[in-house]
């Protein structure tokens, strides 16, 4: 038996909410006996700076219970005693921010202290994007009451096996995903969304450590070869939208610059990534991102900074071209370079898209059952 912690729909929404519904999806496809605890209240409106939640099209999970509450302590003990009486092999735990720092503390040290129950944490981040020195002890108190960990990029593996050398760490990139709607064609997907080739896609939620800045540097420099070049920048923004298009006014390229300021449901992200001819990820920093996966789900090819994964992504194969962070110039010149050499990419993406499966990592977590911990 294991236990998934981590959100689920309709409560929450975003990547980790995703991964959680997919990933239970894949475990019990493998005929792994599963619950799922999930967390029972939403963030309050100060920690989460997104849309309101939108319908998702996600597995069901069953049996899911809904136990863990941020706001109450009872609930963290109720949470331990559920633990405790069912007795799963593997606890799996999500961790990818602060904010749940002090009920993982006390659920997992009682974990720790009355069960033989192995934890495995899949590690999204280490520590927040938007880090800070109490952030980072926070992480590593959550981090330390693992027996395991899982990541998604080799970086990462590199970083836990310095802070935990004696511990086991598994490296799986972040799946890509095959579910979703069918695509449609590129004329009709540009004509809804009221755009013309050549597109780039900026695609997910809006924060800073995105490089979004970076890539506006870099479309005026692509103006001045290609003025023609259109960019999508589809995703909810976490903060101040007017902040960016002040910027989009003082480059002056407002005509070429379209924003949808939302979270896009599943069914609308067909209609996206048809519309473009390239998704561009200028990431300052980064671990593992779903939204470079959603763009290949889709075979779009995509550009990308050399962060987090994207190294361990195309040394599987050739989806597309790496650049260096923080870098508008060599952006804009793999923009350039991309739509003057126009290489077909779809191959490798085909293939790539095989090696790096939702089964596959329910694999690597079926894989931790036959190993010890400390």
């Amino acid at each position: 038996m294991m236990i998934l912690l981590g959100p689920t729909h309709p409560r929450f929404q975003g990547g980790i909410v995703e991964y959680t519904h997919y990933l239970a999806a894949a475990l019990k496809q493998a005929d792994v006996p599963l619950k799922v605890i999930s967390f029972s209240r939403p963030y309050p409106k100060k920690w989460y700076q997104g849309s309101v939640t939108a319908s998702l099209n996600l597995p069901p999970i069953v049996p899911e219970l809904p136990l863990l509450d941020w706001l109450s302590p009872v609930s963290w003990i109720r949470t331990w005693l559920r633990i405790k009486a069912i007795d799963p092999s593997i606890l799996l735990v999500q961790w990818w921010t602060f904010f749940w720092a002090l009920p993982y503390m006390v659920v997992l040290v009682l974990v720790r202290l009355t069960t033989q129950t192995k934890i495995v944490i899949i590690v999204h981040n280490i520590t927040d994007h938007e880090a800070s020195w109490w952030k980072w002890v926070l992480s590593y108190m959550v981090l330390w009451l693992g027996h395991g960990y899982i990541t998604h990029a080799s970086t990462m593996q590199q970083d836990l096996q310095r802070l935990f050398p004696h511990k086991e760490t598994v490296m799986h990139l972040h799946p890509i995903s095959q579910q979703g709607g069918a695509a449609p064609t590129k004329q009709r997907a540009q004509q809804k969304l009221k755009v013309s080739s050549p597109v780039l896609l900026f695609f997910g939620i809006v924060r800073p450590y995105k490089g979004l800045d970076v890539l506006l540097q870099a479309l005026v420099l692509v103006h001045k070869t290609m003025p023609s070049v259109q960019l999508l920048i589809a995703g909810d923004f976490w903060g101040s939208e007017q902040v960016y298009r002040d910027t989009i006014k003082e480059l002056g390229i407002e005509d070429t610059v379209i924003i949808h300021n939302a979270f896009i449901p599943d069914v609308e992200v067909p209609w996206y990534m048809a519309a473009a001819d390239v998704a561009v990820f200028p990431y300052l920093t980064a671990t593992g991102t779903a939204s470079t996966k959603l763009a290949l789900r889709y075979n779009v090819p995509i550009i990308a900074t050399r962060v987090g994964d994207m190294p361990d992504l195309f040394a599987l194969g050739a989806v597309g071209t790496m650049v260096p962070s923080n870098n508008p110039a060599q952006l804009s010149e793999a923009i350039i370079d991309f739509f003057k050499h126009k290489r077909s990419y779809t191959r490798a993406i085909q293939t790539v898209s095989k090696q790096v499966t939702w089964s596959s990592l329910a694999q690597s977590v079926v894989g931790m059952l036959h190993t010890g911990h400390e």
